[in-house]
């Protein structure tokens, strides 16, 4: 990893050079210690008594015959510490939350009629018949989802606001005629029930401190309130708050299916491509600095606070905080002047979230986040290579066309088994709403401080509603093209066979070229046999 000379960071990376980055064999140890034990349930007493002894053992091997070259040290060390690895990975899991996100340990999902205290934590949204908002029961610990009566007026409770009223617990449910597992969705973030509160069973006891959480949320919500007040363009303001915070809920569903259809989805997905525009903004802000130490620092303050406080308005989404640690490690990484390796820094970050909250390994954001990262670090530069152009407009464009390519590639075996289709015109999509969604997020950037000192705040929300009109255009026209889509499935054992092949193929593991022509005719084989069944 290294900065280029426009200020973004340069993650290409060469294959050979994966036997210096140790901590992403470790990791993926760890990661699959993670998933083994969602699956398979031991408690977590017996796995400390093996890690236990194996991180005994492999400090005793460290301190006595490191230096010397024999088969402990060259074999059996590296042996222990992926063991260790998979079993603390296994360990953390048993410890998370993931094994009881399910409706079956709901405390209230059972009770008929509760007298209730629930404080709002989330944002409240303005439906047909009632307000809808996210509350944690006090008593009973457990996050719920309440529809508030449109006769309760809706300036008398807010974030933070505790209503005392009567609520009737129902599970809940899946869509008819869906084949999204919306309740289980809903179990993983750890809500098991809803509940209607009517207008006349309902008091309302005002909060007198928000904590940092709740106030982080108003922030959001007085920014989407700035922008909804006036009804005007209100289509094209709810693409932008899609695009800036990630807040989809605005949206309508022919918009939402033609970014989908586009393959251009991910742009309202608060992810790395964000906080990489942020990031080169700042960097190229900051240039005038130079190099010292001291500006080094600053800089580092500068775009870590930046990079970090974004990452909170968004809701510290595992996409995005992939995206700010790996900032935050590239720039500490420049003070201590030590070189930076993409995928040690990858692996860093997917080891940082993973031991704070384990189950992030089983959300969609989180796998399609850090595999279009390994996309870009191991597919983008074998496509690069294809053309070496040297003009700057065709090696731009084809620098955009392979990440594009490399991105879809490393990520369409999890969105072909999530969504069921491919987007057929992603990368024409791609190449025209990037840079606009770009422009976008600047000028958001650029509004905010406008608005700030009053000048000129009109005048650029004017030209981000224009570049708002030209990105719908483009996705909704991209879309409305025939097979715009080409629908397709696997089931996990065909997506777990698929991964392995595309695994060997693209890192050349085994190294044996003949093993490796085995393994894949092998791999294709039993594709093909699972696809007759």
């Amino acid at each position: 990893m290294r900065m280029m000379e426009s200020g973004k960071v340069d993650i290409t990376f060469d294959i050979e050079a994966i036997s210096k980055t140790p901590a992403f064999t470790f990791i993926l140890f760890y990661l699959a210690g993670i998933l083994t034990g969602s699956r398979y349930f031991i408690q977590s007493t017996i796995l400390v008594k093996i890690i236990v002894p194996l991180v005994v053992l492999v400090f005793l091997i460290i301190s006595i015959g490191f230096k010397k070259r024999n088969i402990i040290t060259e074999f059996l060390l590296p042996v222990l510490l992926y063991l260790s690895m998979f079993i603390a990975g296994w360990i953390n899991i048993e410890y998370s939350n993931l094994l009881n996100n399910s409706a079956n340990f709901s405390k209230v999902a059972n009770i008929e009629v509760l007298n209730a205290q629930c404080k709002i934590t989330g944002k409240i949204l303005e439906k047909e018949r009632s307000y809808q908002t996210e509350a944690r029961l006090i008593e009973y610990d457990e996050k719920i989802i309440l529809y508030i009566d449109k006769n309760v007026d809706r300036k008398s409770f807010d974030i933070g606001d505790t209503l005392e009223c009567i609520i009737r617990p129902n599970r809940i449910n899946n869509y008819l005629n869906s084949t999204f597992d919306y309740a289980r969705f809903m179990e993983k973030q750890g809500f098991f029930t809803t509940s209607y509160v009517k207008a006349g069973q309902v008091a309302i006891r005002k909060a007198s401190k928000l904590s940092l959480k709740e106030k982080i949320i108003k922030i959001r919500e007085n920014y989407i309130d700035y922008l909804l007040k006036n009804k005007h363009f209100f289509h094209e303001k709810a693409v932008l708050i899609a695009l800036t915070i990630g807040d989809k809920s605005f949206i309508d569903g022919n918009t939402k299916k033609a970014f989908s259809n586009s393959g251009t989805m991910h742009l309202m997905a608060v992810s790395g491509l964000h906080v990489s525009f942020i990031y080169s903004l700042i960097s190229s802000v900051l240039k005038f600095m130079g190099m010292s130490r001291f500006a080094k620092i600053i800089r580092f303050i500068i775009v870590s606070l930046t990079v970090w406080t974004y990452t909170a308005l968004v809701g510290f989404t595992p996409s995005i905080m992939r995206a700010a640690l790996m900032a935050t490690i590239y720039e500490l990484s420049s003070i201590i002047e030590r070189e930076c390796s993409s995928l040690n820094t990858l692996s860093i970050s997917a080891f940082i979230i993973t031991i704070v909250q384990p189950e992030s390994l089983f959300e969609l954001g989180f796998q399609l986040s850090f595999t279009s990262l390994l996309a870009i670090i191991f597919i983008h530069p074998m496509i690069v290579k294809l053309n070496p152009s040297k003009n700057i407009i065709v090696k731009y464009l084809w620098n955009t066309i392979s990440m594009s390519l490399a991105c879809q590639i490393g990520t369409s075996i999890i969105t072909i088994y999530n969504f069921r289709f491919v987007p057929t015109y992603f990368l024409i999509t791609n190449l025209i709403a990037i840079p606009i969604s770009g422009l976008i997020l600047y000028l958001a950037a650029v509004h905010l401080f406008a608005l700030w000192i009053g000048l000129f705040h009109e005048q650029i929300m004017n030209i981000i509603i224009y570049l708002t009109k030209i990105l719908l255009y483009t996705v909704n026209r991209i879309e409305s093209l025939p097979l715009a889509i080409i629908n397709c499935r696997v089931n996990s054992g065909q997506a777990v066979i698929l991964s392995a092949l595309l695994f060997i193929s693209v890192l050349g593991i085994p190294k044996d070229k003949n093993m490796r022509r085995l393994s894949i005719k092998a791999l294709i084989i039993t594709f093909i046999i699972s696809l007759l069944k």
